[in-house]
């Protein structure tokens, strides 16, 4: 028998009174938070659903989808926000039917992933796990006088307006993945958190851009132009704070990665975000070409064996072959490819080991893994931190 969900979908209409709902539970200003989503004139009432008591909210998420690029593989994904229920609600089974109902959108608009922020043990129930990896580094005045010296730099940059929109989207659509942003949305989709996005030029060339809190204590995504150096980056920045900037990079953008490493005083590193892997033999796919892209992969197979995850089971969104059963996960050429296969699996795991077997690096801790699995995983699944909900 389906699930029967009590949340239903929203309407345009209703969005003032979800944003007016939301921002009592959380106490935060979602439009400033969130302007991509809730800003004055924002058409994503549609996006939520929501159950009500008597005719009042008591419980709204929104699950608003987005294509991702990653290595030349589009495909659809969605992120779930603003999981909010009334405090006098809580305890009455409302996240299962909010969290049912985003899961359940996600799968008839084909979606390969979902992506959620949170605590990792509140939405493993959920068949969400937190994998991935981010990584920050912190670069002070002092590791880069010790590095490569203080100076004056070369580059300059400027806070972006909406004529810089359309370059910002071809400079954007350069990497090696990011999530689908519009000229019309991109500053709004970049303002997440509060942020603003800053456009770095040489000599009258814009050559990239940075998304930062207006402090510019914290770059939350950098990017460049081939060539463009991130030495004069960061020491443009420095020139504008007390003494150190925080900034984020993932691992596949190996040149920007290498350089703050090289400058950074310290870094941190932990798990990405929490994911709901749908799709995998896509999700596998396109991240599997990514690590191909950045280094050399011997040619090798193996079947993992993913077992069904409950709550998938439970809402009708487990699929064989799709994102449970036994994939054939083959490297030919610096291709990767994955199969459903009737064959034996080498790794058998529950479904949110296997996420972090596939997209952590606690992979390593199998007992027995075939010779390939030590080079191609941990697979670095990455959804752009501004475009999450």
């Amino acid at each position: 028998m389906p699930y029967e969900s009590r949340a239903m979908r929203c309407n345009d209409g209703e969005l003032d009174e979800i944003i007016e709902f939301a921002t009592e539970v959380f106490n935060v200003d979602f439009p400033g938070l969130l302007p991509r989503l809730y800003r004055k004139g924002a058409t994503t009432g549609h996006d939520h659903f929501a159950v009500r008591e008597e005719g009042k909210l008591a419980a709204a998420v929104i699950s608003f989808p987005l294509d991702l690029t990653v290595a030349g593989h589009t495909f659809a994904t969605n992120g779930v926000g603003t999981v909010s229920v009334a405090e006098e609600c809580r305890g009455r089974g409302y996240m299962t039917d909010l969290l049912a109902s985003c899961l359940n959108d996600a799968k008839e608009r084909g979606a390969a992933i979902s992506v959620l922020g949170g605590q990792r043990q509140r939405y493993g129930y959920y068949g969400y796990a937190r994998v991935g990896e981010h990584v920050s580094f912190a670069v002070t005045r002092s590791s880069v006088r010790h590095t490569i010296g203080l100076r004056e730099s070369a580059y300059t940059f400027r806070e972006a307006s909406a004529a810089d929109a359309d370059a910002l989207v071809r400079m954007m659509q350069t990497r090696p993945v990011y999530a689908e942003r519009s000229a019309d949305d991109f500053l709004f989709a970049a303002a997440a958190d509060f942020r603003k996005t800053y456009i770095i030029s040489d000599n009258s060339a814009d050559i990239g851009y940075f998304v930062a809190r207006p402090e510019l204590t914290h770059v939350s995504e950098l990017v460049l132009a081939d060539g463009a150096s991130v030495d004069e980056t960061i020491l443009s920045i420095l020139a504008k704070v007390e003494d150190r900037v925080d900034v984020d990079a993932p691992a596949h953008e190996a040149r920007i990665f290498s350089r703050l490493y090289y400058l950074a005083d310290d870094w941190h590193a932990s798990s990405f975000s929490n994911f709901a892997v749908l799709d995998l033999p896509t999700v596998i796919e396109a991240f599997g070409e990514l690590v191909c892209r950045c280094r050399a992969i011997g040619d090798g197979r193996f079947v993992l064996g993913v077992k069904a995850h409950p709550f998938f089971e439970k809402i009708g969104v487990a699929e064989q072959g799709r994102n449970h059963g036994n994939f054939g996960i083959s490297v030919e050429g610096g291709r990767v490819s994955v199969q459903p296969v009737d064959a034996g699996a080498d790794v058998e795991l529950s479904y949110i080991d296997a996420l972090e077997f596939l997209f952590t690096r606690i992979g390593d801790t199998v007992e027995y893994l075939p010779p390939v699995c030590r080079t191609l995983l941990p697979l670095p699944i990455f959804f752009p931190p501004a475009d999450k909900v």
